[in-house]
């Protein structure tokens, strides 16, 4: 146990020096700092205000509902923009650990404990090396929150269905409670929740044929269908899609521009493919053994559930107008949740089998590879910083009626493959009066700001 808290401690250190390294987005995280007024993507009025008290939390939070988004986790957005980043980079931090231990825990049946290190390892150097853009996911505020975070409260509120069905002894939840956490749950990401939805009822209708189904679980099914209800009720979502400025912001498909461009698709799958490869090779070899052993076959449905969640999660996008490489995150933690479930039944079932040269020379590598992305992970991430910290003072020490001119900050080609694609970059546009510089521009009190070639 010792070891493993000790893992986990260099895991929430690591974590934390990176989010102190990623300074405040350019764009949404400048933008959201003042009071919510208008449609995302539009310049900030001169006149707007920071936010500076829990009720301008709460009446941006309501007016982000009606015009922008019906996520739940933006009052969390707003929260932290009054408080300030610095506050926040400890929590993400901790967050960053809690999504590992989750993964762990269903992974493991529901069963709820400090793991192994070997575990603990595996679940952060895949999060690591198959998560693209991973600082947009853990370091950046306003990702961090819509992604990192809303699969912590998603995976959260699948462990008390996962300990009920491998019929771990659960304790009788009170309904009132799954409810609300429910309606939360059902209101953090649009193309996952309407899976998680007949995913959790097929196993309410399995239970409630056997006469095994429990009050808490009806009502945590009917809270997230609620929840997931006032998601895409919200009229801000129709407000959004209506929205000439957001389509402006959208990389088109040129054979059919109504679609979002597949690039981050294409990447990504190619980038997770070790997964998939290990994921329906061993699906594949266990298919005659789960003929023959029920136990099994119960695992390997409930792995096949998670992975269809994902898959469909992905595919869902291709009807987006929108599909950042962001969107896929979800569908990569239950990718990983699944393959680790494979992972534990080949070492109940082979033993000391697992142990042959070829995995220790996996092992081996992957440790080599963690090494060198991190340095340059780290070297990268602190250029960004020193970067940002220039713009900055440069802002501060301005006149209020001046327009700054700075350059952008690209990492390099070869750093930015060096590092596991995980160094962000942090960019300007040419035009003062754009929305992301207006926003930068306000919070500074200067008159604005523009890039400049170098």
């Amino acid at each position: 146990m010792k070891k493993s808290i000790a893992v986990l401690i260099f895991i929430y250190c690591l974590m934390l020096t990176l989010n102190f390294l990623m300074p405040m987005s350019y764009g949404d995280d400048y933008f959201y700092a003042f009071v919510y007024e208008n449609t995302f993507w539009q310049p900030i009025s001169e006149d707007a205000r920071r936010l500076s008290s829990f009720s301008d939390v709460l009446n941006s939070f309501a007016n982000h509902y009606l015009t922008h988004s019906g996520r739940i986790i933006f009052i969390l957005m707003f929260f932290f923009e009054w408080i300030g980043k610095f506050w926040f980079n400890f929590v993400n931090a901790g967050i960053a650990v809690l999504l590992i231990l989750e993964i762990v825990w269903i992974s493991d049946r529901g069963r709820i404990s400090i793991p192994k290190p070997s575990r603990i390892c595996w679940i952060f150097f895949a999060l690591w090396t198959f998560t693209t853009g991973l600082s947009t996911i853990f370091m950046w505020l306003g990702g961090s929150l819509n992604y990192l975070w809303t699969a912590v409260m998603l995976l959260g509120f699948l462990i008390p269905f996962v300990r009920k069905y491998f019929g771990i002894a659960n304790r009788n939840y009170p309904p009132a409670l799954m409810f609300l956490f429910g309606i939360v749950a059902g209101c953090t990401n649009e193309n996952t929740i309407c899976f998680f939805i007949p995913f959790l009822a097929v196993q309410c209708i399995l239970d409630r044929s056997n006469g095994k189904l429990d009050r808490w679980q009806a009502a945590g099914v009917i809270g997230l269908t609620l929840g997931y209800l006032i998601l895409m009720a919200a009229p801000g979502n129709f407000a959004r899609i209506e929205s000439e400025e957001y389509f402006s912001q959208l990389p088109r498909d040129e054979n059919d521009p109504t679609i979002a461009h597949p690039l981050p698709f294409n990447i990504i799958m190619i980038q997770q493919s070790p997964l998939w490869i290990y994921l329906f090779w061993n699906l594949i070899r266990f298919r005659k053994l789960e003929r023959e052993n029920q136990n099994l076959n119960h695992e390997l449905n409930f792995a096949r559930g998670l992975v269809c969640i994902g898959i469909f999660s992905v595919l869902i996008m291709f009807l987006s107008p929108d599909f950042p490489a962001r969107s896929m995150f979800p569908g990569l933690v239950y990718l990983l949740t699944a393959v680790t479930i494979l992972i534990r039944l080949r070492h109940e079932i082979d033993g000391d089998q697992m142990r042959y040269r070829s995995i220790r020379l996996l092992h081996a590598a992957g440790n080599i590879y963690f090494a060198m992305t991190l340095i340059f992970t780290i070297y990268g991430m602190n250029q960004l910083h020193d970067y940002s910290e220039r713009v900055i003072s440069t802002a501060t020490s301005a006149n209020s009626d001046e327009i700054i001119e700075v350059s952008n900050y690209q990492p390099s080609t070869k750093l930015f493959w060096a590092s596991g694609m995980h160094v962000p970059v942090l960019i300007f546009a040419y035009d003062e009066k754009n929305w992301i510089n207006i926003s930068f521009a306000r919070y500074f009190g200067i008159k604005g700001v523009r890039a400049v070639d170098k």
